[in-house]
């Protein structure tokens, strides 16, 4: 199926029908999606390295996953006046974004980890990365825009920040915050961006990047409360009893469906009971 997507310079759309494989209309073509695209392929094809030996079919596999890997150009994202990624590319005009990745507590902390790896940009890359700093109580840390559980945690699933380093202790201050914030309101933590409690003229839920102040730079990140359960699974690796205890505080407000833990329950009007919204997201159950 990947190989027949419509493509735009070996790099897939962000959005396609899932019944017809037709582009869906404004395409655009992600820098951080394609990065982490890559960035899982080659988790995978380490993976299926190991069990190679069982099944021959399985190097068949390895090599087409590896033609996917060396066909996909990442460079093509790379601002090198200001020696960061832009966040894409609109394909009507081919031209870059004039935003760009440019806090290394971000998202996008995979592809620039991978696309030096790989000497696809220069290392200096990382140095442009802003290292922006806060302090609460005991704790500081390197801010991300949104402050949001994604931006410091999805990383890590694949990068893991090393013991003692800036990116360990900045992941240390966000969860900090994040049980802070939720200890102040007397309800469950773990904010990140998901769909919220508002519909569009179809009834979908509407979606947004949700985050704490006091890790984030973005104004007004402390208007609303909406609780992400996939925000606690994130948290398992670093504070792994308080996600845990978490979830479960989360099911008593009923927060479980068939498929496993709903996206998101929104506080931000229905202060204790929470509005529950009963959907589930791929790629926040996958995480």
């Amino acid at each position: 199926t990947l190989n027949i997507l419509p493509k735009h310079n070996n790099h897939l759309y962000n959005w396609y029908d899932t019944d017809t494989l037709a582009l869906s209309p404004n395409p655009y073509v992600s820098s951080v999606d394609s990065g982490n695209f890559i960035c899982c392929l080659v988790a995978l094809k380490e993976g299926l390295r190991e069990f190679q030996w069982e099944n021959p079919l399985i190097k068949n596999l390895i090599t087409r996953i590896e033609k996917i890997i060396d066909e996909t150009n990442l460079g093509i994202f790379f601002d090198k006046g200001k020696n960061l990624f832009s966040i894409g590319i609109d394909p009507k005009d081919n031209k870059l974004s004039v935003n760009h990745y440019d806090m290394l507590m971000s998202e996008a902390r995979m592809l620039s980890y991978y696309a030096i790896g790989k000497r696809i940009v220069p290392k200096k890359h990382w140095q442009h990365l802003s290292r922006t700093m806060k302090k609460y109580k005991n704790y500081s840390g390197c801010v991300s825009y949104s402050g949001t559980f994604f931006e410091f945690f999805m990383p890590e699933l694949l990068l893991k920040s090393k013991y003692g380093s800036l990116a360990y202790e900045s992941l240390k201050y966000c969860i900090y915050c994040q049980k802070e914030r939720g200890s102040k309101e007397n309800l469950p933590f773990g904010i990140s961006e998901s769909g919220f409690y508002s519909f569009d003229n179809n009834l979908n839920y509407q979606y947004k990047a949700n985050g704490v102040e006091r890790v984030g730079l973005r104004k007004g990140l402390n208007d609303d409360y909406i609780v992400s359960p996939y925000s606690s699974y994130l948290g398992l690796q670093l504070d792994m009893n308080s996600a845990y205890n978490n979830l479960e505080r989360l099911k008593k407000y009923g927060t479980m469906g068939i498929h496993g833990h709903y996206e998101a329950i929104d506080f931000t009007t229905e202060k204790q009971s929470g509005a529950i919204i009963k959907s589930y997201m791929a790629h926040h159950v996958g995480m």
